[in-house]
């Protein structure tokens, strides 16, 4: 016999509910391969590698090997243009997709700036290859950047 009491069955709109927030983040989670973070000193001028920011099989290896920034010569008003360099190898036949999410970080390691870029890394390329992005910086939150938090999301789709 059956209970027909409150709680002994689930409402059909809880159904619903439970169903959509599972399927909100099933997508989410099967996106992302595998993710890297490196709090670095801000490499002005220099390349800074990034250690183990890398996803790898048996037969190809994508790996973001370094990065180097470059401050905007001329800053304009209250914004400031750094150039990042982001350095990669994609051994596969085929482009790999990242997202790149940086946050600048003062002494204290507060978050100042942030911003996140997603790239597709070209195949084939065996040797080092260079990724330039421009990211727009209020200039008092440039000059207290000292650290970088770096994450790389390595992605199964260019939109994530």
């Amino acid at each position: 016999m059956r209970s027909s009491g409150p709680g002994s069955q689930a409402s059909p709109a809880r159904w619903v509910m439970g169903l959509l927030a599972l399927a909100a983040t099933l997508p989410l989670a099967g996106t992302i391969w595998t993710r890297s973070t490196n709090v670095i000193k801000i490499p002005r001028g220099a390349k800074e590698t990034l250690p183990n920011t890398a996803y790898i099989t048996r037969e190809w290896n994508v790996v973001v090997t370094g990065v180097e920034v470059r401050d905007d010569p001329a800053p304009a008003g209250e914004q400031c243009l750094p150039r990042w360099t982001f350095y990669y190898k994609n051994t596969d036949s085929q482009p790999h997709y990242v997202a790149i999410t940086v946050q600048c970080q003062d002494i204290h390691r507060k978050d100042r700036a942030r911003f996140t870029y997603n790239a597709t890394l070209a195949p084939d390329h065996k040797e080092e290859f260079g990724l330039e992005i421009a990211s727009k910086v209020k200039v008092d939150d440039w000059k207290q950047t000292l650290f970088v938090k770096v994450t790389v999301d390595f992605l199964s789709t260019p939109s994530g």
